[in-house]
């Protein structure tokens, strides 16, 4: 069954949502989780398609 339109979106508003949660328990200050949040949206364009889950660690760190 192919996926429903949302769920795209719905997936991408989990990760950013999980994303802050992750910022806020690492003590990153509300007025600095805007830049942490560009970048990683810039990482994830920067795939071209590749899936996020699929990275490894060392391929994050050498991205950053």
């Amino acid at each position: 069954m192919p996926d429903s339109p949302l769920s795209v979106p719905d997936a991408a508003s989990r990760f950013f949502d999980n994303y802050l949660n992750c910022l806020v328990k690492a003590s990153i200050p509300q007025k600095k989780r805007h830049w942490y949040v560009k970048r990683v949206e810039e990482f994830i364009k920067a795939q071209t398609g590749r899936k996020i889950k699929g990275l490894s660690g060392s391929e994050l760190n050498q991205y950053f």
